[in-house]
């Protein structure tokens, strides 16, 4: 199971570097709910679990689930990605908000609506591009489901949640620098937005 804040793979950057991983089968540690969302083995995209803004029910009224806070300091292309299946039922009242909260310069909280959804899809992969929001500030993810219609469905069904810097850094083509001349262990810097390491180790 995968459920927590994820450090950067320093010993081998290619490819995406995690941040937030959870496949929702570790329990809630990294969410707040003040209302009826819940986890569920109702519907799962892997492997049992997802969280459900309707469990046992209907989705109806204005619910929230928060992906608590984390940072973006030292990325360069940040994502959040999740899987998501919901059925909102036809009335255009009746829908599911990605927000994102991030404090800029001023130190004034601010939202930033990524994607809504309306009508009924099943299980599809979402990725919303977080570069715009790059900085040291703690960051946090609003999933919002509204229903105000007397129509009401299932509603909506969240998993497997990522947030990674797509950084596409590939070692083979690292040019270092800085490299120590004395035999053994030793770490050379590498080009990379937010200045990850490359450590290298028995190096003649």
């Amino acid at each position: 199971a995968r459920n927590g804040l994820v450090k950067p793979r320093i010993n081998a950057p290619e490819g995406p570097i995690g941040i937030v991983d959870d496949d929702m089968e570790g329990g809630a540690a990294l969410w707040y709910s003040p209302d009826a969302w819940a986890l569920t083995e109702e519907q799962a995209h892997s492997p049992t679990h997802a969280w459900s803004d309707s469990p046992g029910g209907n989705a109806s009224g204005v619910r929230s689930l928060w992906l608590n806070g984390f940072s973006l300091a030292g990325t360069d292309h940040p994502q959040l990605s999740f899987w998501q299946r919901y059925d909102f039922g036809p009335d255009p009242s009746d829908l599911g908000k990605v927000w994102f909260e991030y404090a800029p310069a001023d130190a004034t909280t601010h939202w930033q609506l990524l994607s809504a959804n309306q009508g009924s899809a099943g299980w599809h992969l979402v990725t919303l591009d977080l570069s715009p929001f790059v900085d040291g500030a703690t960051k946090r993810v609003l999933f919002e489901s509204v229903t105000q219609s007397t129509d009401q469905h299932d509603g909506w069904y969240i998993d497997d949640v990522r947030v990674v810097d797509d950084c596409g850094f590939d070692v083979q083509q690292a040019t270092v620098s800085n490299v120590p001349a004395a035999r053994g262990a030793r770490t050379v810097s590498v080009p990379v937005g937010g200045g990850y390491v490359y450590e290298e180790s028995g190096i003649a």
